[in-house]
């Protein structure tokens, strides 16, 4: 999974120019949002986060620290936000 993620992120993100660190870090947290919650054949049809919490749940890890930080659909808000104002700058006006 990691793979397919890092091939799927350096073609559709490294395309976008982001002139800062820190908005290069929400827009990959918001592309991990939309990476997560998207059907993912190699998965059985089900998404990365279907996965997740069925693993969690048979191991009774509802209070796993690691989930705690986890991106959420604020994120992927933020990060469209972002990337748009980046196609902004890259686009010269007609």
């Amino acid at each position: 999974m990691v793979k397919r993620f890092n091939g799927r992120a350096s073609s559709e993100v490294l395309g976008i120019n982001i002139y800062s660190h820190r908005a290069l870090e929400q827009v990959l947290r918001g592309f991990n949002v939309a990476y997560n919650a998207r059907r993912q054949l190699v998965l059985a049809a089900r998404t990365p986060n279907q996965v997740v919490q069925e693993r969690l749940a048979s191991n009774n890890s509802a209070n796993h620290p690691e989930t705690n930080n986890r991106a959420g659909p604020c994120d992927l808000t933020k990060a469209r936000l972002i990337v748009e104002a980046a196609e902004e700058v890259s686009q010269p006006d007609s």
